[in-house]
């Protein structure tokens, strides 16, 4: 199928509802993430997966880029990238005052913002120090850009070689860096970004709407997650046993096992109570747990380890998954209390 051609399709949403598997997804990855910046008992169990929680949601994005007749249109494209970017400043300001709170306990935090380097990370890259996890959104913002650069000069089609380009930039730079030049500086930074992550995900998610209709049954699609997993965990152990200088967090198995994981919820049929209401979770909350836990879970925990609560780091992560998802919740009441009129979307 040319994918600058408009041709009638059928794609799994329509405008009068959601798919409810892809919620669920949203929602599971935030709690991934969560574990990657949070220690736990079972943390270097979940790892390995965690790492394929950010490129899901890349993932996602691009899989809704594509109209319902399998265009992707500058008023969508100029849509999402504004609302992105208001979600970038917004964020950046308000851990920019947190750490800046944060500069008044630690006085020697200071030196850290007189650094043209801080600054020069924050603008390109979107997130320093505390607010690294924004990365996310500015690699979004400037992946939405460059698809848009190319729709208006008709050229689409060739930005998909970029996929394994991208792929296998992000391995030679990242985990696999010792296959190159292990000395480079700010190697976490060559290795995720919009070239190397973002851009690659958003078009894997634009050619699995595309050819949706052709992709493996959903029990071969299943088998190859399985493959993924099991490969994942192989993978680390060679990468942990014999090289351990990794600093990436893409493995070779992450983005197969990521974009098998999509289809598997795509796909998913939610039935019940259970799997509705964690789709509600996913669709109100999966947002605010990623923007906000770094914040919430830094002072929660701060507060519970000075105060003896808790001497151990163990069980950080469960807190903050809480914590964080209870701070979701009150935030979204808020919400409704000022605009009532999402109210009646988040039911």
């Amino acid at each position: 199928m040319d994918i600058n051609q408009s041709s009638p399709r059928m794609p799994h949403y329509r405008n009068d509802h959601e798919i409810l598997g892809l919620q669920i997804l949203k929602f599971l990855c935030a709690l991934l993430v969560v574990q990657i910046h949070f220690s736990s008992g079972i943390r270097s169990l979940v790892l390995p997966i965690a790492q394929m929680a950010v490129p899901i949601f890349f993932i996602i994005t691009g899989y809704f880029l594509p109209d319902a007749y399998g265009n992707i249109e500058k008023e969508r494209l100029k849509k999402t990238f504004f609302k992105i970017l208001k979600l970038e400043i917004i964020f950046t300001l308000i851990y920019l005052a947190y750490f800046l709170l944060t500069c008044l306990i630690h006085p020697h935090l200071f030196s850290v913002i007189t650094r043209p380097q801080y600054w020069l990370k924050l603008l390109l890259i979107g997130g320093s120090g505390q607010s690294g996890h924004l990365w996310y959104l500015m690699a979004l913002l400037q992946a939405i850009l460059i698809i848009l650069v190319a729709v208006r000069m008709k050229i689409l089609k060739w930005l998909y070689w970029l996929i394994p380009l991208g792929i296998i930039m992000n391995l030679m730079f990242g985990n696999y860096n010792f296959l190159a030049d292990n000395t480079l500086p700010n190697r976490l930074v060559l290795s995720r970004n919009v070239l190397t992550t973002a851009l690659p995900c958003l078009l894997i998610g634009t050619l699995i709407r595309y050819y949706e209709y052709r992709l493996p049954s959903q029990s071969r699609i299943m088998a190859m997650a399985f493959i993924g997993f099991l490969g994942i965990y192989i993978e680390t152990y060679i990468l942990e046993r014999f090289f351990p200088f990794k600093v990436g967090e893409i493995l070779i198995f992450t983005i197969p096992l990521a974009t098998a994981v999509f289809i598997v919820f795509l796909r998913l049929t939610v039935k019940g109570g259970v799997g509705k209401r964690l789709a509600q979770y996913g669709r109100v909350y999966s947002m605010d747990i990623y923007l906000w836990h770094m914040i919430v879970g830094s002072v929660i925990l701060l507060l519970l380890h000075r105060s003896g609560v808790l001497g151990t780091d163990t069980i950080d992560a469960l807190i903050v998954i809480i914590s964080t998802i209870l701070f979701a919740v009150l935030l979204n009441r808020l919400r409704l209390r000022t605009h009532p009129i999402k109210k009646r979307r988040d039911n």
